[in-house]
């Protein structure tokens, strides 16, 4: 039987993301033992990688709630440029497509965070109805979000 402490020198090299050939040759142990501790310990092993990937994170975005706020606060910026745009149909530097697609992406990276700190809420469907005549012709061009109802097969009358 091998020493306890050189188990948890094996996790945390693994979790620094250390090979089991490199771990054998830095701490003594055979690689066949080493990897049935792997299996053994492989769901701590996984939960301390996302934790020091949290770490990480946190030191070079900030803390969840600071992401969440940055990114609503560039969602709000890139939606009030696409409705200026709208209102003076205005393309000087990027189109109403590729606005649209960045401002697509920010809500999907503020759903992704917001996950992350409240549980997921169910989400209303979009319907075209709730849109004035203007906005409903110029949603039908862009790529997003996509009319559920244009996957449906369509009759002829």
């Amino acid at each position: 039987m091998h020493d306890p402490k050189l188990l948890e020198q094996f996790i945390q090299l693994r979790v620094q993301g250390l090979s089991v050939p490199k771990i054998s040759q830095q701490i003594g142990v055979p690689a066949s033992t080493l990897y049935v501790w792997n299996e053994r310990a492989r769901s701590r092993i996984l939960k301390l990688r996302l934790l020091s990937l949290e770490e990480v994170e946190e030191h070079i975005l900030g803390t969840q709630p600071t992401q969440f706020e940055s990114l609503a606060n560039y969602l709000k910026a890139v939606d009030n440029e696409l409705a200026q745009r709208i209102a003076d149909r205005d393309a000087r530097d990027l189109s109403l497509r590729q606005l649209f697609l960045v401002s697509a992406s920010l809500r999907r990276h503020l759903d992704h965070v917001k996950a992350h700190v409240t549980p997921r809420l169910a989400e209303a469907p979009f319907n075209y109805a709730d849109m004035d005549q203007e906005t409903q012709s110029a949603a039908e061009v862009w790529p997003f979000p996509p009319d559920p109802n244009s996957f449906a097969l369509k009759r002829k009358s």
